[in-house]
């Protein structure tokens, strides 16, 4: 079945997926009308849940996107980009690999245990997408197995843990191609 055969019930009528698709751009590009827009929306917590709320509440649903398209590997900031602005449509592992290569050094540059931290974060971002680049990430099971916190804090100290979670969560969404 093909996108436009596929239809659904939109605000009680029927329109097929390629309108939906439509409907949701333009909602969008409503909302943040550039991708430095929506980087910017998309690594603040509270903002970017309440853009998703705001999604909700017109019926837009970017779950059923992914779903409909097997975009499940793709961060839902990507399947955004590649709705409204036509960007390539990146997976959470490409985005991960990527920042890798592109911040090597600054992975690194405290050492291999918290460059093993950092990877740890990474592949929770893999699996989760952006909000496992978090704070709470660190009370996961495998975190606390690898005692993650305290390595970090030993590291970098206490009050730039947090600045390595909004700098990782800041460069990860700055890269859009390869």
């Amino acid at each position: 079945m093909s996108d436009k055969e596929i239809e659904i019930e939109f605000n009680g009528k029927k329109i097929t997926y390629v309108e939906y698709k439509i409907i949701t751009r333009k909602f969008i590009e409503k909302q943040v009308p550039t991708i430095e827009e929506l980087q910017v929306l998309w690594i603040d917590d509270s903002k970017r849940r309440k853009f998703i709320d705001i999604l909700q509440e017109v019926h837009i649903d970017l779950n059923f996107i992914k779903e409909t398209e097997k975009l499940d590997k793709s961060d839902t900031f990507d399947v955004i980009a590649n709705i409204v602005f036509e960007s390539p449509l990146l997976t959470r592992d490409e985005r991960a690999e990527q920042y890798i290569k592109l911040h090597n050094d600054k992975i690194s540059q405290y050492g291999l245990e918290v460059k093993e931290v950092i990877l740890a974060v990474l592949e929770e971002y893999k699996q989760g997408g952006i909000e496992n680049i978090n704070l709470r990430i660190l009370l996961s099971e495998n975190m606390l197995q690898m005692d993650a916190y305290n390595i970090l804090k030993s590291n970098l100290g206490p009050e730039d843990v947090a600045k390595l979670f909004n700098d990782i969560k800041t460069d990860i969404y700055k890269i859009n191609v390869f």
